[in-house]
């Protein structure tokens, strides 16, 4: 997925699983703003650090701290209002699931 990766299918995934209770939030638009933006910043990385066909150890940590920021920049705007819906809580899983997928190819 990483030489795939695709922002517009990355946002309609995204979108359809916060629709699955038939509302878009303003909650849930925000949280997908930030996703997308953060793993805009991850994919760019990992494309360059997969380059060269190694990873060294400075990539790998850099992309950990990239891929936490994902994750904690997620979950620190999905309970900004003092709760986490159950979209909310999907799109959470979703964004670890996109990762892992990335990190696969």
């Amino acid at each position: 997925m990483v030489n795939r990766f695709d922002i517009y299918k990355v946002k309609a995934e995204l979108k359809e699983v916060a629709m699955s209770d038939g509302y878009l939030s303003k909650e849930e638009q925000r949280l997908i703003s930030v996703i997308v933006k953060n793993l805009e910043a991850y994919t760019d990385f990992l494309k360059k650090a997969v380059k060269d066909g190694i990873i060294d150890d400075e990539e790998r940590d850099e992309l950990f701290e990239k891929r936490m920021r994902v994750m904690e920049g997620a979950y620190e705007t999905a309970r900004d209002d003092s709760n986490i819906s159950e979209d909310e809580a999907n799109l959470l899983k979703q964004v670890c699931h996109l990762i892992m997928k990335m990190e696969e190819e």
